[in-house]
C-alpha cells in the first residue's frame, strides 16, 4: 500500500475492503496488512471488520427515498381523506385512474397528495406533467418529455423515446388538466399503458380520456353544512367549513370566531358551492372582511374573489356547461356589479394590493 492509501484504509472501508470482509476473509486481510506492511490495526477496525462479517444492518446505507417533481404545498390537506385513501387503493390495481370533476373542485391537489401518499411504491418516482398552459395538443408529448426529462432522438417519435425510456421502470405519471387537449392525451395515456407495464397514470380532468382500461373516479365537490347550525362546535367537521377556517386562519393568524359565526360559515360554503377554489379565494378575505361582511358581498363574487390572490390560474378563469352555480354565478357577476358594493369591492380591492431533474440520473434516465 502507499501511504495515501494507508489514510483512507484507515478512515473508512472502500467497497472491496468491505466485500472481502463480508465473505469472510477480512481476518486474512488484516495479517496480510501487519505481516507485509508492519502496521497494527486499531480496535475500533477490528470491531468494524467483525461487524461487517456478521452483516450489522446499521452498516447498510439508508434507502434513499424515490425522486419526484412533485411541487412543494404550502397549504395543509383539507377535507379529502376518504378520496385519498380511495385513489391510493385504485393505484395498487388499475393502470389508468382520472379524477373527473367541475373546475376548482381539487382535482390537482388531490392528484399531488396521491402522489406524495404513494410514492414509496414507485422505485422511479412520481411525475407531474401539468398541462395546463399547453395550447396546442400537438404539444403534449414535450410536455411529458419535458416532465421526465426525456431528450428526443434522431429518427424516433417523442412518444417512441418516452415509452422506451419509461418501459423497463415502478414509476407514476400523473397528467393534469387534460380537459382541453383530452385527445391528445388519450394518445399519451395509451401508448404509456400498452408498453410500460411497471407504470401508472394518474389524470385529471373535466371530462374521461375515453382510453380502454381507464378507471373514472369522481371528485365532487366538498361537503357542506345543509341548514344553519345552532353552534361552531355542530359544523367545525364540515368539510367545507373546515377549509375555509383553515385558510381563513391562514390569511389572519389569531382569527376569533363568534358563536353567531356559525350559521353564517354554513351560508358561505353553501353560497359557494363546496367549490375548494371558490373557498379558498374567498377566504384571503377576512384580512379585510368580518364572515358577515363576506356573505353579504358574495353577491357580487367574482370581483371579491378574483381580487383575493393573484396566483389563481387562469384554468379556472371559464368554466365549462354543467359547471355549479358557484363558479357560473361568480363569472357571470363580474359584468355586471352591483353600483352600490362595486366601489367598497374596488377599494378593499386597492388596500389588498397595497398590504398584501426527473432525478434520476441523466436525462434519458427515466
Amino acid at each position: 500500500f502507499h501511504e495515501e492509501q494507508h489514510a483512507s484504509f484507515h478512515i473508512t472501508p472502500s467497497r472491496g475492503f468491505y466485500k472481502c470482509f463480508g465473505c469472510g476473509k477480512g481476518g486474512d486481510v488484516f495479517r496480510f496488512v501487519e505481516e507485509i506492511e508492519g502496521i497494527s490495526f486499531p480496535d475500533a477496525l477490528r470491531r468494524l471488520a467483525e461487524r461487517i462479517r456478521e452483516g450489522d444492518p446499521s452498516l447498510r446505507p439508508p434507502p434513499t427515498a424515490p425522486a419526484h417533481n412533485l411541487p412543494f404545498q404550502p397549504t395543509t390537506f383539507v377535507g379529502r381523506d376518504g378520496e385519498l385513501a380511495d385513489v391510493a387503493a385504485l393505484l395498487e390495481r388499475v393502470p389508468l385512474l382520472t379524477l373527473v370533476g367541475v373546475g376548482g373542485a381539487g382535482k390537482t391537489r388531490l392528484a399531488v397528495e396521491a402522489g406524495r401518499h404513494t410514492l414509496d411504491r414507485f422505485a422511479n418516482g412520481a411525475w407531474l406533467v401539468d398541462l395546463a398552459a399547453v395550447g396546442d395538443a400537438r404539444h403534449v408529448p414535450q410536455a411529458v418529455a419535458a416532465a421526465l426529462r426525456v431528450r428526443g432522438q434522431p429518427g424516433q417519435s417523442l412518444m417512441d423515446v418516452v415509452v422506451a425510456a419509461l418501459a423497463p421502470r415502478t414509476a407514476l405519471v400523473i397528467l393534469d388538466n387534460c380537459e382541453h387537449v383530452v385527445g391528445a392525451v388519450a394518445h399519451v395515456a395509451r401508448a404509456i399503458l400498452a408498453g410500460c407495464p411497471g407504470v401508472r397514470v394518474l389524470a385529471t380532468s373535466r371530462e374521461p380520456l375515453g382510453v380502454p382500461g381507464e378507471t373514472l373516479l369522481d371528485i365532487p365537490p366538498l361537503p357542506v353544512p345543509t341548514s344553519d347550525p345552532a353552534s361552531l362546535e355542530s359544523i367545525v367537521d364540515a368539510p367545507a367549513v373546515r377549509l375555509l377556517l383553515d385558510r381563513a386562519r391562514a390569511a389572519l393568524p389569531g382569527l376569533d370566531l363568534r358563536p353567531e359565526d356559525a350559521a353564517t360559515l354554513a351560508r358561505i360554503c353553501r353560497r359557494l358551492d363546496g367549490i375548494p377554489l371558490a373557498i379558498e379565494l374567498a377566504a384571503t378575505r377576512v384580512r379585510l372582511l368580518s364572515f358577515a361582511q363576506l356573505e353579504r358581498r358574495l353577491s357580487d363574487r367574482f370581483r371579491l374573489l378574483d381580487s383575493g390572490r393573484r396566483e389563481a390560474s387562469t384554468r379556472h378563469e371559464t368554466f365549462p356547461p354543467g359547471a355549479p352555480p358557484a363558479m357560473r354565478n361568480v363569472h357571470a357577476s363580474a359584468a355586471t356589479p352591483a353600483p352600490a358594493v362595486a366601489p367598497a369591492l374596488r377599494a378593499a380591492s386597492s388596500i389588498s394590493s397595497a398590504t398584501c431533474s426527473m432525478g434520476m440520473g441523466a436525462p434519458t434516465a427515466v
